[in-house]
C-alpha cells in the first residue's frame, strides 16, 4: 500500500528535459547568489555597528525574544517544503495545484489562530518575568513591545512562507531571492537610518531586521498569486480534505527537522540566557548568528535542489540526482570546512572587530562552534537529497533525536563550561548518530530506486 506521503511523490507529471532543468537550478543558484551576497555585504557593513550601540545585554534581550518565538516557524517549515514537493509532482495539474494552496494557507490560518490563543494565554498567566527569568527585569517594557512586534511578524511570515513554497515548486527560486533580497536591502537601509539618528533599540532592531524585510516578500506573493497565476487564487471551493493529509503527513516529517533545528539553535539560546544572563547570551547567540549567515552560501545551493530532484524523481533520472548531489556536497564540504577552521582560529578576533569585545567567544566556544557548522553543513546535503527521493520519517526523526539529546547535555555541560557547554553537547550529538547514519540511508535509499 502506498502512503499519503509517497503519494506526493506519485502524481503523474509531464517530462521535463534534462537540459530545462539544469538551467532552472542554475538559474535559481545564481539569483540565490546574489541575494546572499548583498545579505552578507550589506549586514556585515551596518549591523556590527547597531549591536554596538544595542550592547551586550540589550543584545542579549533581543536575542532571547528571538529564540523564544522561534518555533513558531516550525509550522511553515513543516508544510512549505511539502506544498513545494506537491506542486513540483502535480504541476501541469492546474486544478490540483490550486487545491494544495488552498489546502495548506487554511492549515497554517488555522495553527496561526491556535498560536496566538496559546501566547496570549502564556502571557496572561506567567507574566514577562515568569517566562524570562530575573535576570530580564529592566527590560520588561522592551520585552512586552517586541513580543508583539514579532509575534504579528513571525504569523505572516507563515503565509508567506507557504505561498513561497508553492512557488519553488515552479523552479522559480530565482523570483524568491531577488525579493528577499529586496527585502535585506530595504531592512539594511532602515537599520542605518537608525543608527545615523542614535536610536537603536530592541524594538527598532526588530522592527528594522524582522518587519521591513516582509515588504517585497508580502508583493511578490501578491504578484503570484493575483496577476502571474491567478488560477492559484485561494478560494473555499479549492480546499480538500485528502490533500490536506498529503500535505499535513509529509509536513509533520519536515516539521520534526524543523524542531531538531529550534532545539539546536533557539532552545539552546534560551538555555544559555536563563541559566547565565544576558551578557553571557549575547556571545553564544553572536557566533550562532555567524553560523547562520555563513550557512546561507550553502542553502543557496541547496534550496533550489530539492524541487529539481523530486522532478528528477518523477522522471526517474536516478543518474541526475547523483551527479547534482556529488557536485553540491564536494562544493559545500570545502566552503564548511574553510570557514569552519577560520572560526576556529579567529572566531575572537572576527567577533571582536565587527561587534566589539564585549561579544568575543572563548577559545573553547569558537572551536566548538566551527567543528558544529562543518558537521551541520554535512549534515544538511544528505538531509535535502533524502528529502527529495522521499525518505523522511527515518531523517527526520534521527535529527530530532539527536537534537532531543543535545538539548538535554546542555542543560547538563552549560553551568560547568558556560557557553561553550551548549556548542560542545550538539557537537558530541551529531558526532554520536547523524555524522555517520545520514550516509548510510542515503546510499541504501540510492541503491533501492536503482
Amino acid at each position: 500500500m502506498i502512503s499519503e506521503t509517497e503519494c506526493v511523490l506519485e502524481i503523474p507529471t509531464p517530462k521535463v528535459p534534462i537540459s530545462i532543468r539544469g538551467s532552472r537550478l542554475k538559474l535559481a543558484i545564481l539569483a540565490s547568489i546574489g541575494s546572499k551576497l548583498v545579505t552578507v555585504v550589506l549586514q556585515f557593513l551596518v549591523l556590527p555597528l547597531a549591536i554596538r550601540a544595542l550592547g551586550a545585554e540589550r543584545y542579549g534581550v533581543y536575542a532571547m525574544l528571538i529564540s523564544s518565538l522561534g518555533w513558531i516557524t516550525l509550522v511553515g517549515v513543516g508544510i512549505s517544503p511539502s506544498l513545494t514537493i506537491a506542486i513540483a509532482a502535480a504541476r501541469g495539474n492546474s486544478r490540483k495545484e490550486a487545491g494544495y494552496l488552498t489546502s495548506a494557507l487554511c492549515i497554517t490560518s488555522a495553527i496561526c489562530t491556535v498560536i496566538l490563543a496559546a501566547l496570549g494565554i502564556l502571557v496572561w498567566r506567567y507574566g514577562i518575568i515568569g517566562l524570562f527569568g530575573s535576570h530580564y527585569v529592566a527590560y520588561s517594557q522592551d520585552i512586552r513591545i517586541g513580543l508583539c512586534i514579532l509575534t504579528s511578524y513571525l504569523l505572516t511570515q507563515l503565509l508567506l512562507i507557504v505561498v513561497e513554497g508553492a512557488q519553488s515548486g515552479y523552479q522559480e527560486m530565482h523570483i524568491i531571492s531577488f525579493y528577499g533580497m529586496l527585502g535585506q536591502i530595504l531592512a539594511t537601509i532602515s537599520l542605518a537610518i537608525v543608527v545615523y539618528y542614535h536610536a537603536v533599540s530592541v524594538v527598532s532592531l526588530i522592527v528594522c531586521l524582522c518587519v521591513v524585510t516582509n515588504i517585497p516578500r508580502l508583493c511578490n506573493s501578491l504578484l503570484l498569486i493575483g496577476r502571474a497565476r491567478t488560477y492559484l487564487l485561494p478560494r473555499p471551493r479549492h480546499f480538500s480534505p485528502q490533500l490536506s493529509r498529503v500535505l499535513v503527513s509529509a509536513g509533520m516529517a519536515f516539521g520534526l527537522v524543523g524542531l531538531g533545528q529550534f532545539l539546536r539553535q533557539e532552545c539552546s539560546t534560551m538555555v544559555v540566557g536563563r541559566l547565565l544572563g544576558p551578557g553571557p547570551v549575547a556571545s553564544y547567540a553572536i557566533m550562532l548568528y555567524v553560523t547562520v549567515l555563513a550557512s546561507g552560501i550553502v542553502t543557496m545551493q541547496l534550496g533550489p535542489l530539492l524541487p529539481a530532484i523530486t522532478d528528477a524523481m518523477a522522471n526517474s533520472d536516478l543518474m541526475w540526482i547523483r551527479m547534482a548531489w556529488r557536485r553540491s556536497l564536494y562544493t559545500n564540504m570545502a566552503y564548511a570546512i574553510t570557514f569552519g577552521a577560520t572560526l576556529m582560529v579567529g572566531g575572537s578576533t572576527i567577533v571582536s572587530l565587527l561587534y566589539g569585545p564585549a561579544m568575543a567567544p572563548t577559545t573553547m566556544l569558537q572551536i566548538a562552534i566551527g567543528l558544529g557548522f562543518i558537521l551541520q553543513t554535512w549534515e544538511i546535503n544528505h538531509h535535502l537529497v533524502l528529502f527529495g527521493l522521499g525518505c523522511m520519517w527515518p531523517t527526520a526523526v534521527a535529527f530530532v533525536l539527536q537534537n532531543t539529546v543535545g538539548i538535554l547535555l546542555c542543560l547538563v555541560l552549560v553551568p560547568i563550561y558556560g557557553a561553550a557547554g551548549a556548542a560542545g553537547a550538539f557537537l558530541i550529538t551529531s558526532v554520536a548518530l547523524d555524522a555517520w547514519f545520514l550516509p548510510y540511508l542515503l546510499r541504501s535509499q540510492l541503491a533501492k530506486h536503482a
